[in-house]
């Protein structure tokens, strides 16, 4: 697969680039407002020449980025599939026929455009607008600076392949031409409504490997990715603490009826109360207990954005908008949360152990000794601690229009974690924080002798 020669990243970042063995960077081109100069012949895109008319109704920077991506000149480009759209993203796919390196010869590449406009949105604040933005910029810095390399490796930590970025208008326009994963020569076409245990177990060996390969090394902080990675860490969303015991009793309200037992519990009815309190020591523990465990995580690690081989042996990950800084453990607590089916949770243990056999095998092939990365019993604690925290996030922010009626109706939606969409799932789940908000000893703690800053309100770098 041709990638074209890289840009460097000085708008984005200012840093030197990754330059792998066997592939080259995508290209990221930033300019103040977008750019439309035509670049269609008569066969194709070439560059100088007058729009062919059938490409006439196509964005003509959209189609010469393709063919200078692809190295080579386009012969066809066709739409495949319907433009999705939500209040700032549109993705379009297209099948690019282009001239082989034979005389007559021809390839097809399929290919994604993800184009973001950020103003087309209302957001609650400015804060939140620049949260958005920021999220974009470190998918683009992600796709540039780190998934090329996790792609050379042997077998790959598979992501799409990014052929062209750009970055207009101020940070405010984002377009991406990726690899389409369901069409072309992709071997990774399927996703799933829920995993099961092959396709968990694939994903968890994934995450391990992600992990090792970035321990311990602030490669988040050298590319400006989200210093804590995930869209729910506190950090985000401080404001939920303020909503989550009201939230909760409204959630208490909806639920009761249906499962009378598990809301009469008063460590149910009281859950909103004590994550609101045990809220920001779970963040302070998760962001400086562990320091010498932190390493990339992708921090939307869900199965809406996981495609898998036919037989589930392997899988690609992408939107990588929230990855930065973190523990393994967030992204492994919130895959199992969110994609696996019941009969995964009721073995969730067995992930636990599969994901942390895996890390020391990752680690020990590259080098690093068993010591540098955490015992069992201390990433359990580490599991535990992400769970609460997520927890948190869901008490404060997802939970409160969630009732039985609504996660029938959401059955089918794959974007929607799983406690959204199966009521057995979201029961389970209540179930399992009441009893770790029980259990876990670092609640317990009378001081926080591991964790000496007294709050946690670490907030994103500055890209402006």
């Amino acid at each position: 697969m041709r990638i074209p020669s890289r840009h460097m990243f000085a708008h984005l970042a200012g840093l030197p680039l990754y330059t792998p063995s066997t592939t080259k960077q995508p290209t990221l081109k930033t300019s103040k407002s977008p750019t439309c100069a035509r670049q269609v012949s008569a066969r194709g895109v070439r560059k100088g020449q007058p729009a062919k008319p059938e490409l006439e109704d196509m964005d003509s920077s959209i189609i010469s980025r393709m063919a200078s991506a692809l190295e080579t000149n386009v012969v066809e480009v066709t739409p495949t599939g319907d433009t999705m759209e939500n209040l700032k993203t549109s993705i379009k796919s297209f099948d690019i026929l282009c001239e082989g390196p034979c005389e007559d010869s021809t390839y097809t590449k399929s290919i994604v455009q993800k184009e973001v406009d950020i103003m087309k949105k209302t957001y609650r604040s400015d804060e939140h607008r620049r949260m958005s933005q920021h999220s974009f910029l470190v998918e683009a810095r992600a796709y540039t600076h780190i998934l090329p390399a996790l792609n050379d490796l042997r077998p790959p930590i598979g992501s799409p392949v990014a052929f062209d970025i750009q970055v207009l208008d101020n940070n405010n326009h984002f377009c991406f031409l990726l690899q389409d994963m369901q069409a072309g020569d992709s071997k990774h076409r399927h996703q799933h409504l829920a995993l099961g245990m092959q396709e968990t177990e694939t994903a968890v060996r994934w995450l391990a490997a992600l992990h090792a390969h970035h321990w311990d090394s602030g490669s988040w902080s050298d590319h400006q990715l989200w210093e804590h990675g995930g869209y729910w860490t506190l950090d985000k969303r401080t404001a939920d603490l303020d909503n989550l015991e009201r939230d909760w009793d409204v959630v208490v309200a909806n639920w009761r009826g249906a499962y009378p037992e598990v809301f009469a519990d008063p460590k149910v009815r009281q859950l909103g109360a004590r994550l609101r309190q045990a809220g920001p020591r779970l963040s302070r523990a998760l962001a400086q207990r562990w320091p010498t465990h932190r390493t990339l995580i992708h921090g939307d690690f869900k199965t809406a954005n996981l495609f898998f081989n036919a037989g589930a042996g392997a899988v690609v990950a992408l939107d990588w908008q929230w990855c930065g800084g973190g523990l393994g453990a967030m992204d492994l607590q919130y895959l199992l949360h969110t994609s696996s089916s019941l009969q995964v949770l009721h073995e969730r243990e067995r992930f636990v152990h599969c994901y942390h056999q895996s890390l020391l095998h990752h680690l020990a092939a590259l080098g690093l000794s068993e010591a540098a990365a955490p015992s069992l019993e201390e990433f359990k604690e580490q599991f535990e601690v992400a769970t609460l925290d997520y927890g948190r996030f869901l008490l404060g922010s997802m939970w409160r229009k969630n009732t039985p009626d609504a996660c029938a109706a959401a059955v089918g939606s794959i974007n929607q974690g799983m406690h959204k969409r199966c009521s057995e799932t979201f029961v389970w789940l209540v179930q399992t924080f009441a009893t770790s908000l029980e259990e876990l000893s670092l609640l317990n703690e009378t001081d926080d002798e591991h964790c000496p800053t007294d709050t946690h309100t670490s907030k994103m770098k500055s890209t402006e």
